[in-house]
């Protein structure tokens, strides 16, 4: 008994020098090193990327114009118009305006055929926008390609008096009442809060006789002009 005892005291002692204690002292403390990271940060942008200004940055953002076409977002249309308050004269035939010093948040929606232009509020604007994205006929096709609705093609020009505007036009071919016609809407974009917005909509049908064909070929005024990917 003694013995065991003996050994059961050595087994204590060796156990307190493991530990580093002693007698009045702490135990020291085991210094834990972690093992390095191998992940790699993720780091997320913002939401659609950070936009530029210019050519190139036109040409990058209409890749968003793109995508917006393919999943039929009328949000996306209606986020990037840029309303400006109009104040009324009065009554109007053309303008939403019921009475004089009324204030209008608008955007410009001016017929590429010989009519007035007329003013567009939110409301109005997501129903143009969205009677524009629905109705294609892609089976259907003409000089310009099939009737799928797509980003046709994009352009920069300098409006005397106003600067540099950029030009998306969008096409699709519809069939109202059952006859086939070529539509398309330009967004007359600038560079502008950090990011591309408009305030201006050409909208049309394609007939002979009235210089629409203009419009889907590069223009003595553009300073850039690209086809898209068909």
């Amino acid at each position: 008994m003694r013995r065991l005892l003996g050994l059961g005291a050595l087994a204590l002692v060796a156990l307190l020098a493991a530990c580093g204690g002693d007698e009045g002292g702490d135990a020291a403390t085991p210094v834990v090193t972690p093992a390095p990271s191998s992940a790699t940060p993720v780091i997320i942008p913002p939401p659609g990327g950070v936009e530029e200004d210019g050519w190139e940055g036109f040409r990058s953002f209409a890749g968003s114009i793109e995508a917006a076409l393919s999943a039929q977002d009328v949000d996306f249309f209606l986020d990037r118009a840029a309303f400006y308050d109009y104040s009324c004269p009065g009554p109007e035939e053309f303008t939403p305006c019921e009475r004089a010093g009324q204030v209008l948040q608008v955007v410009d929606s001016i017929p590429i055929l010989p009519s007035e232009a007329t003013l567009l509020e939110a409301d109005a604007l997501r129903d143009n926008i969205q009677r524009f994205l629905d109705g294609a006929q892609p089976d259907l096709s003409d000089d310009y390609g099939d009737g799928a609705l797509k980003l046709y093609s994009i352009s920069s020009r300098d409006e005397e008096g106003s600067g540099r505007e950029y030009w998306a036009l969008i096409t699709k071919i519809s069939t109202p009442e059952q006859s086939p016609q070529r539509e398309l809407m330009i967004l007359r974009f600038r560079f502008q809060n950090g990011r591309w917005e408009y305030a201006a909509i050409l909208q049309g049908t394609l007939l002979e006789g009235f210089g629409v064909e203009q419009y889907f070929s590069q223009a003595p005024e553009d300073l850039n002009w690209e086809r898209r990917q068909q």
